[in-house]
């Protein structure tokens, strides 16, 4: 626990106040389940039964109150706010030490009480500060598998919490199904969103709502919706402003007096409306990957009426990189569009583009590149580059390696760097000129444009952030 607040002060975090302030909290204990490698765990939840009614508890940790509104990671974190990853919504070192709802810790948390009948009626909700402690910590590869045993009753909370999102699923979705882990987690997260958005809507709370209609143009309001999210407020800005609100009403109600809330509703307005415009960019990359997929898959040409969309987006900075890589080095597209692009992408080149460039290669499996300092004749492989002492030589050796045929060249650097911006731009011609000059397919075509997209268009959507010439 000392460890815990050695680290918030770190920060700047006035640990005495969180602990004078949070001595009355009640203390629940439940499980969490999540991803087998998850480092951050956001949420538990404990399920119980009393006659006919179903105690659900959904516990969310507490993150505004180490996080205050106006501090440096507060503004650092809203900066993450149209991030589809936003990893980086806080350090990893509070997150892991602080917040996360690891096993047997204790950790303060934001609950929601539900009260449950059989017919799926929620007859009571209560939202309270409370002090989590985290019993068991199942992955879904565990909950898997102990629905699948025979001996699953022996688990009974996780019997027991299947059955209930089951009828959850049946109920929202008027069908039937058998749910996986995963689903299960869904469905009570589900719950447990629209019940914080009809807190929020009947206490007059200004939030952030989502329309959960595919017809609303605009998927993000401040106008009273029934769902809204708050569950992950170590990944997500949004959830953290939900959490904020909350506890300000809660705060208020607690102490008889007015709420004053953090966030106004023209601060609210503003991020509604950069959310819908990430939103929209987000799904105008959506239908140029489908038009460019098709494009691949049947080994045609892409059209001129996708190049001419391309085009126009391309001067809002609006397109994600990949596409463009794969637009350049497909062997299905006409030589003179590669050449039009590749030629837009050398005017304009910046260091994020290129790390986008080469973690796009070097998810590849038959494209390497390899540097290494002639002084230490160490290599770094896969661009990943070491900070060096100003004594080394400002060269490097780069090796891009191409179907098992190897080109060597030097390029200059800075002290700091293990490259220059100059030789980065020359590994980028030579790959581009050599793989378009020998007609090689960098692609499997075992994998679909789509599947490979889901894995590792987040990687490099992610790391045009990273400027390639800082230390890794």
């Amino acid at each position: 626990m000392k460890d815990k607040y050695k680290i918030l002060q770190k920060y700047g975090i006035n640990t005495e106040s969180i602990i004078s302030s949070n001595l009355h909290r009640p203390v629940l204990k439940g499980i969490s389940i999540d991803n087998e490698n998850a480092f951050f765990l956001d949420d538990g939840i404990n399920l119980t039964k009393r006659k006919n009614i179903y105690i659900l508890q959904v516990s969310v940790t507490d993150v505004s109150e180490c996080i205050e509104k106006d501090s440096i990671l507060e503004k650092s974190a809203s900066l993450t706010l149209c991030e589809s990853d936003q990893a980086m919504l806080l350090p990893a070192q509070i997150k892991q030490h602080c917040l996360s709802l690891n096993l047997e810790k204790v950790n303060l948390s934001l609950t929601i009480e539900l009260h449950i009948d059989n017919n799926l009626n929620v007859i009571k909700r209560t939202i309270y500060e409370s002090v989590f402690i985290n019993k068991c910590k199942y992955s879904y590869n565990e909950v898997d598998t102990i629905l699948q045993s025979k001996t699953a009753i022996k688990d009974i909370k996780i019997l027991r919490l299947s059955k209930l999102a089951e009828k959850l699923h049946c109920k929202r979705c008027v069908s039937y199904k058998t749910l996986d882990a995963s689903d299960i987690l869904k469905e009570i997260i589900i719950l447990a969103n629209s019940q914080i958005a009809n807190f929020c809507s009947s206490n007059n709370i200004p939030i952030v709502y989502e329309n959960k209609n595919p017809k609303c143009f605009n998927k993000y309001t401040v106008d009273k919706t029934t769902y809204t999210t708050f569950t992950s407020p170590m990944r997500k800005y949004l959830d953290l402003v939900v959490q904020s609100q909350l506890k300000s009403y809660l705060n208020a109600k607690n102490n008889n007096y007015s709420p004053k809330y953090l966030y106004s509703n023209y601060y609210l307005s503003e991020l509604s409306d950069k959310l819908n415009k990430y939103n929209c960019s987000r799904n105008y990359n959506y239908t140029i990957k489908s038009e460019v997929h098709n494009a691949l898959k049947q080994k045609k040409t892409i059209n001129n009426e996708t190049v001419d969309k391309i085009f126009h987006e391309l001067e809002k900075n609006r397109v994600e990189p990949f596409i463009i890589f794969y637009i350049i080095f497909s062997p299905y597209t006409d030589n003179i569009i590669k050449e039009i692009f590749f030629n837009i992408i050398k005017k304009n080149l910046i260091n994020e583009w290129l790390q986008a460039f080469f973690t796009f290669l070097n998810v590849r499996t038959n494209i390497y590149i390899f540097t290494e300092s002639p002084n230490t004749h160490k290599r770094y492989v896969n661009t990943k580059f070491k900070k060096e002492k100003q004594s080394d030589k400002k060269n490097s050796v780069i090796t891009i390696k191409i179907n098992n045929e190897s080109f060597i060249f030097y390029g200059k650097k800075r002290s700091s760097e293990t490259l220059s911006t100059k030789a980065m731009q020359d590994i980028l011609n030579r790959v581009y000129k050599y793989i378009n000059n020998h007609n090689i397919n960098i692609f499997n075509e075992h994998i679909l444009f789509e599947d490979w997209v889901k894995t590792q268009s987040f990687i490099i959507c992610k790391i045009i952030t990273i400027n390639i010439m800082k230390t890794i």
